[in-house]
């Protein structure tokens, strides 16, 4: 006989067909041929597929992107989407995940998870110099609406969550700069 931690006898036949699970490990370990298998868990939280961002499918899975906001039309197509609520409501969760130690930080990542810089390059927060306005965008509506569902920022007003906000987006035409002409630059 074996005794458990409880204190409880367990024969050793009913010890032989049981399997152990562990939250730590991904094996499961069987007593009756003491081998050592990679669990198969059945949960589809487990067995997640990489879905697209774009993806605006009502399973309602998270939301990774493989693909960037890189045009116009990928934009629109995405503010699109952004009127059904059911996906407006995932994308705003997954941007929850990105929060950081400060707000800059965290409007950075939120934005880079999102836009290319060569999009971001033809907008300014309110449209001066002739580029096309980002604040009257349903993804800038999401944006805020992510940082104020995290907990480190939710009080934090709006006009301070534009500021790294238009920070970002004007610095988009100096991080847009190919590599190549960098170090041509650098070697000159």
């Amino acid at each position: 006989m074996i005794t458990c931690c409880y204190g409880d006898t367990i024969c050793p036949e009913i010890l032989s067909n049981t399997t152990i699970f562990t939250s730590s490990s991904p094996f499961k370990v069987t007593n009756e041929d003491q081998s050592v298998q990679p669990h198969q868990a059945e949960s589809s939280n487990v067995n997640r597929k990489r879905t697209n961002l774009f993806d605006s499918s009502a399973d309602c899975q998270p939301a990774h992107t493989d693909k960037l906001l890189e045009n116009e039309e990928d934009l629109s197509m995405f503010e699109s989407k952004l009127s059904n609520q059911e996906f407006r409501k995932k994308i705003t969760l997954e941007l929850k995940r990105y929060a950081k130690d400060s707000l800059p930080s965290t409007v950075r990542a939120v934005m880079r998870f999102l836009f290319k810089d060569k999009l971001l390059n033809i907008f300014s927060y309110k449209g001066q110099k002739g580029k096309k306005v980002f604040y009257t965008l349903t993804i800038c509506s999401v944006i805020f609406d992510s940082i104020k569902l995290m907990k480190k920022f939710n009080k934090f007003d709006t006009i301070e969550v534009e500021t790294p906000l238009r920070i970002f987006i004007s610095g988009a035409k100096f991080r847009d700069v190919p590599k190549t002409k960098i170090i041509q630059a650098v070697d000159a």
